[in-house]
């Protein structure tokens, strides 16, 4: 028996318009302020995880422009940070739904 392969239209995600993202983007600045007025600092690991979330999957950080060799479509398919620590979890969990769900 053949299988059938059901044609799924890409739709990129924007994490910019994620509640989660957008509290982190409003809020992550100043805490890390505030932290720096109290002489404190978060570990770099920590920073690094805050920051490649808030670049991940937006274009303005780097995409691939895909184009079918058939009719000539251009999509524009952002680079994801493929990352393993807990904010980016939200990424691959998202992912996994849309494959498996």
């Amino acid at each position: 028996m053949l299988a059938i392969q059901k044609q799924q239209k890409y739709k990129r995600h924007r994490p910019e318009t994620t509640l989660l993202y957008q509290l982190v983007e409003r809020y992550y600045p100043e805490f890390t302020a505030s932290l720096a007025e109290q002489g404190k600092h978060l570990p770099k690991y920590v920073e690094r995880e805050f920051d490649e979330f808030l670049r991940c999957g937006r274009l303005e950080h780097g995409f691939l422009r895909v184009v079918c060799g058939d009719c000539k479509h251009e999509k524009l398919v952002a680079f994801s940070c493929k990352r393993r620590g807990f904010l980016v979890a939200v990424c691959r969990t998202k992912l996994w739904r849309k494959t498996n769900g």
